[in-house]
């Protein structure tokens, strides 16, 4: 079975720690393409995005992912900080 959300199947997925970025596809639909994330620990996507051509989606998920990257940065930071302790 092909994963789908929405009734788009997903053609792509970029997965940015614990953040899954998709893009899926419906041929017959007034846009082909959407954009859609989901976090590790929650059930539901979040936020969807319509596009009519794969460059405008992928490029959607990049710069969404692009800016995750701080929140990971933090997350690992509170991490390592639990684990070595606070060294400052």
């Amino acid at each position: 079975m092909k994963k789908r959300y929405f009734r788009y199947k997903i053609i792509q997925t970029l997965p940015i720690g614990n953040v899954t970025f998709y893009i899926g596809y419906k041929k017959n639909d007034r846009y082909k393409y959407a954009t859609f994330f989901k976090r590790d620990n929650n059930t539901d996507f979040a936020w969807i995005r319509f596009f009519n051509d794969l460059y405008s989606a992928q490029k959607d998920i990049v710069d969404r992912a692009y800016r995750e990257i701080p929140n990971l940065d933090f997350n690992l930071e509170m991490k390592e900080k639990t684990i070595y302790g606070d060294k400052t």
